[in-house]
């Protein structure tokens, strides 16, 4: 088989046109690329992550501002709402009409009112809240959710009273203002709180088959720091069989039987910015079989497995023959590392509500305050009955307290 000049030549003008498109206009030709593979998630989550390479943001669904295939909003991407799990053609179609005809949404209560709910269903207005489609409402996911089924069956009774040509001395006055809940109705849903970053992250992926938004790992980047954990593209520069401990997801799992009979597995890895391959071979794997189950982020104990056969050395595929592994949330609770907090020091009066938190998540770690003057900064250790249990709860509750410090909080030495 051999390729003729007339082939040779038509495959180099259509190079030439797509590096030519790809130089000049990078927005564009990244939507339509993601586009072309919208139903191939291994694909779509390589191109989202060129394009946070090439400084091109992606911004996440929305059903104010998202078209049915990924498109061009100035200098950003703008994902597609056909890349959202259970989100078919048709009510992609009637949520993108009626946004053209009669403008943005202000609230789920809006929306259920204004689309055909026989198209938009009750399971498809469910993953786009999962997805964070409906995040531009600005309330909670936790709470859009709980407040679903009011939304629907109101959507329902509105249309029904259309279709039929009732008329109310409510429906006579003037429309009134959505309200800033996000439901567009006042509830005690609308006061659901939002979920924990693991399980928001959790239901994210649920409704686009990767995580977009954040990562579960991100609630962790300060503890990481503080324990000295390995990124695996860190590991990647590391010799064959170094002991290494990194923070990773589990996005994969193929379990094999070996010659002896015993169960093994080879696992996908993922942290906020790379990838590899985890090896459990028999004795591993019988420690840690039911974690590899549970879709948490784990403390991994590995060593460096060898390049691949081909493969430039750290540039082939990395892979970990793993030790042990335990789930993060647990060990990061459970070391003894100082655990390091920036305070304002000429704003003193958060100190009462850190001690609150300080005891309200007991733990083995040391706490020290670092106090930041205007043009110095000194480190402060408290008292030994002082200890914490860090997590993302313990971080967060820290960060509302110091919200209006300008010495936002830290983990780990600086």
């Amino acid at each position: 088989y051999g390729f003729n000049k007339s082939h040779s030549a038509a495959y180099a003008l259509i190079s030439y046109h797509t590096a030519y498109l790809k130089t000049h206009f990078p927005v564009a030709f990244m939507a339509a690329l993601i586009t072309s593979d919208i139903e191939n998630q291994d694909k779509v989550l390589k191109y989202i992550a060129d394009c946070t390479d090439k400084n091109i943001e992606v911004l996440p669904p929305s059903v104010n501002l998202s078209m049915r295939h990924f498109s061009v909003n100035g200098n950003s991407i703008v994902f597609g709402l056909a890349g959202i799990k259970n989100v078919g053609g048709e009510a992609i179609n009637e949520i993108v009409r009626e946004r053209e005809a009669d403008g943005p949404y202000e609230s789920l209560i809006d929306l259920c009112s204004r689309v055909n709910l026989r198209k938009v269903t009750k399971r498809v207005l469910e993953f786009l809240i999962k997805a964070g489609a409906m995040d531009c409402f600005g309330a909670p996911r936790a709470a859009l959710i709980a407040g679903l089924d009011k939304a629907v069956a109101l959507g329902q009774k509105r249309a029904e009273d259309r279709n039929s040509g009732q008329l109310s001395l409510m429906s006579l006055a003037p429309a009134p203002k959505a309200k800033t809940t996000g439901l567009g109705l006042n509830c005690e849903e609308a006061l659901v709180p939002e979920w924990g970053h693991e399980e928001l992250m959790a239901r994210e992926k649920e409704a686009l088959g990767f995580y977009l938004t954040s990562h579960p790992l991100k609630a962790y980047v300060r503890d990481l720091r503080r324990l000295g954990l390995k990124s695996l593209a860190e590991c990647r520069g590391y010799t064959q069989d170094s002991e290494v401990k990194v923070a990773a997801m589990i996005t994969t799992r193929k379990e094999h039987i070996t010659k002896k009979g015993d169960k093994m597995a080879f696992c996908g890895l993922e942290d906020i910015a790379g990838d590899g391959e985890a090896i459990f071979f028999p004795e591993a794997f019988a420690k840690c079989r039911e974690l590899l189950a549970q879709d948490v982020p784990l403390l991994i104990t590995a060593k460096i497995g060898k390049d691949d056969q081909d493969a430039e050395p750290g540039q082939g595929k990395l892979k970990l023959v793993v030790q042990d592994a335990r789930a993060l949330s647990e060990a990061v609770a459970a070391e003894d590392e100082p655990v390091e907090v920036r305070v304002n020091a000429c704003v003193l009066s958060s100190l009462a509500g850190l001690k609150e938190i300080f005891h309200k998540y007991p733990g083995p770690a040391k706490v020290r305050l670092r106090l930041v003057f205007e043009d110095m900064e000194c480190l402060a250790g408290l008292s030994d009955d002082v200890c914490v249990g860090p997590c993302p709860e313990f971080w967060q509750a820290v960060d509302a307290c110091l919200a209006g410090d300008r010495a936002p909080a830290q983990r780990g030495m600086q």
